[in-house]
């Protein structure tokens, strides 16, 4: 059944029932008593009509759900104006109208004039590596409230919370969920943003600034399985949370699910107030990579929080460790140019990896994009892809480019990546 004839349907189903509202008016007013017309009766058939009302609703949700509706240029008409006609297509499941859509962005973006600007590749015995599909640029926007030139980005994190609307059901055809938690930093203190992807627009829904400098955040989702229930005074940490590593030696954490204010639920300092430089974490473990050159572990409590004190604390070197990343059963710790893959279970050291052959070149950011993990470094604007298996280099990918057409003349690095599904984000110290 079309589209049209579902909602004739609905009109005519509501047009029937203000009819049967007013026979039930009419009803009340006789003065005898009989079989079929009375009060029960007509309540009969309004219950019916919203039943069916009810049911034509649902039939049109699921119809909307495999429905795509473009509106297309036209030919100009006689006064040279441009004209737009509506095309209808149906798919077969709601997932072919999500790839459909997805797909359909994808090949916009990559008409924008801003993605059409080029990108380097290394190169193999002088001769260019073949051109592969490249990362398309979606936007950018500025996520410092405060107008101080001194704010600088340091760190994000994504929690991939999907909005819930009036209905209560993801908004499954938004190309990404969640929240985007963003932290500035002055010489002297940190602010947190919070960035939503409810609308088809990024926004900023909330800002709050924090004591000492923010480095470091990550994400903890909502543990699956409930605990036994806390002893009298405890509380179980039973929501998702965005733990804070700072310049002070300390972690905070914070609840962060959809519509909360700011809650600080946790704050603890590290061994000798080292200065947190990463974070990462499993269900039941917290990593905090520290500027001493060492890992510290923290595990769960009883019920539900982190324990203040490090189970243990691994050595990897001297220089800071500024990047930890988790990957399935094994933590990636990168201390200057060479990134270390940890065991979870043995806390040993499996592999190590050179990020770059250079001198100098400190690894700042990691960021896992299917099997790939893509390394930005203190300097330079370049991020690298490596694969996660075999280790080996697949492409270099320089920022430079569009971010000196939107800001002429600024010295770029990357100093903050964050990966979401289907988008990588790169941003400078200008806040974008």
């Amino acid at each position: 059944m079309g589209p049209g004839q579902l909602y004739q349907d609905l009109q005519n189903l509501l047009h029937d029932l203000n009819v049967i509202g007013q026979i039930t008016q009419l009803v009340g007013n006789l003065k005898g008593n009989y079989q079929n017309l009375n009060q029960s009766v007509a309540h009969d058939w309004t219950s019916g009509l919203q039943r069916l009302i009810l049911k034509k609703e649902e039939e049109i949700r699921a119809a909307d759900c495999c429905r795509i509706q473009l509106q297309l240029p036209g030919k100009q008409d006689k006064s040279g104006r441009p004209t737009f006609f509506t095309a209808v297509f149906s798919t077969f499941t709601a997932a072919i109208k999500e790839s459909w859509i997805n797909n359909l962005q994808m090949a916009k973006l990559a008409l924008e004039e801003e993605n059409h600007l080029g990108w380097f590749y290394v190169e193999d015995d002088g001769n260019q590596i073949k051109k592969e599909r490249h990362p398309l640029l979606v936007g950018h926007m500025p996520v410092t409230v405060a107008k101080q030139q001194e704010f600088k980005i340091e760190c994000a994190v994504y929690n991939p919370e999907p909005y819930l609307n009036n209905e209560n059901q993801p908004d499954s055809f938004s190309t990404a969920h969640g929240f985007l938690w963003i932290g500035s930093c002055t010489s002297q203190m940190g602010q947190i943003a919070i960035v939503s992807f409810q609308h088809s627009s990024p926004k900023v829904i909330e800002c709050f600034n924090v004591e000492s400098r923010v480095l470091c955040m990550v994400y903890v989702p909502a543990e699956d399985r409930p605990r036994e229930p806390e002893s009298r005074g405890g509380r179980v940490l039973a929501v998702p949370t965005v733990c804070l590593g700072t310049e002070e030696g300390s972690i905070s954490i914070y609840k962060s699910s959809q519509g909360s204010k700011k809650v600080r639920l946790q704050h603890f300092f590290t061994p000798e107030k080292s200065t947190v430089m990463s974070l990462a974490c499993t269900p039941q473990s917290l990593y905090a990579g520290l500027v001493n050159g060492a890992v510290a572990v923290y595990a769960r409590a009883d019920d539900g929080s982190w324990n203040s004190e490090p189970q243990t604390v691994i050595k990897l070197g001297v220089l800071p460790v500024r990047s930890l990343l988790m990957m399935e059963d094994t933590l990636w710790a990168a201390s200057g140019g060479q990134v270390s893959v940890i065991s979870v279970e043995t806390h040993a050291v499996e592999s190590q990896l050179e990020a770059h052959q250079e001198e100098g070149m400190v690894v700042s950011h990691m960021a896992i994009a299917g099997v790939g993990i893509w390394i930005a470094f203190t300097s330079g604007s370049t991020l690298r892809l490596f694969h996660t298996e075999t280790l080996k280099h697949l492409q270099d990918v320089n920022v430079a480019t569009p971010v000196h057409h939107m800001l002429p003349g600024i010295c770029v690095a990357c100093c903050v990546q964050v990966c979401v599904p289907g988008v990588c984000w790169p941003t400078s110290p200008r806040g974008f």
